[in-house]
């Protein structure tokens, strides 16, 4: 049970070269930025208006959260809400003197615990370089040990990366692999299974402003058929860093989901 659950923390993919960006550029972040919070919202429609439905909050893994950074633009802290005012999970990162993100710990924020369980540290990752920077492994452990691993792969001149998933005994799980534009920007996402067929694709598109405007992901299933669909993204408030505020996200020409962000900057 553990193990399947520790499958789901599945590390954030950073791109590590010889031009490091923080995690605001990855993140296509303007401004200075200490917090950014994001809820997102079911919706629900009247008089051909798109509203949230601020009974219908959405959680889960990098869904609803609140970020905090430090003066140099790199993650330091997010919680993740079970309810607009609940969290259910923090997380802290850690950073050697390169700014590489060397530890990220995940501590318990369950409602359901007793105060005297609360914030018990349920899950860590370790990540680990190459002399150039590039991640080349990361390890996740619980209290019991290591439990996978991670290992990335990087193809000279391609825009590209490798990411495979193993159990620690060695077995593999699955890959991924990403294809990028020249400013870091993910193009394309492929997954395969175990055995190295194709399962999922996911392609992207961005507007000038560097926002994702469009996905088209791909479902590979039996017998050659292939499952489609594309979600776009419309963004309609902004701040004064040029920041969005709000995103709609639609399905065949139908809402699904509304975001809303706030977000906070350094003096």
């Amino acid at each position: 049970m553990k193990k399947l659950l520790l499958l789901l923390f599945i590390p954030l993919v950073f791109a590590c070269s010889d031009d490091v960006k923080n995690n605001l550029d990855n993140q296509n972040l303007n401004g200075n930025v200490e917090s950014l919070k994001q809820i997102k919202y079911g919706v629900i429609e009247k008089f051909g208006e798109v509203y949230k439905d601020e009974s219908n909050i959405l959680t889960g893994f990098n869904i609803s959260y609140i970020s905090k950074f430090n003066r140099k633009g790199y993650e330091t802290e997010s919680k993740m809400y079970s309810d607009v005012n609940a969290f259910y999970l923090i997380i802290k990162y850690e950073y050697d003197n390169k700014n590489l993100r060397i530890e990220r710990r995940d501590f318990s924020e369950y409602e359901a615990l007793p105060v005297s369980e609360k914030s018990p540290l349920v899950h860590r990752i370790v990540y680990k370089y190459d002399e150039e920077g590039n991640l080349i492994q990361s390890e996740g452990f619980d209290e019991e040990g290591p439990q996978y691993f991670y290992k990335y792969k990087y193809f000279d001149n391609e825009n590209k990366m490798e990411q495979m998933l193993y159990l620690i005994n060695g077995k593999r799980i699955s890959g991924e692999i990403y294809k990028y534009d020249n400013d870091g920007k993910v193009l394309e996402k492929s997954n395969y299974k175990t055995e190295g067929l194709l399962e999922t694709k996911s392609s992207y598109k961005y507007n000038d402003n560097g926002n994702l405007i469009e996905e088209l992901y791909e479902n590979y299933i039996r017998h050659g058929d292939v499952k489609r669909k594309i979600q776009k993204f419309k963004y309609e408030k902004f701040d004064s860093e040029n920041n969005w505020l709000k995103q709609i996200i639609f399905e065949d020409g139908k809402a699904l989901e509304i975001t809303e962000r706030t977000i906070k900057y350094y003096d």
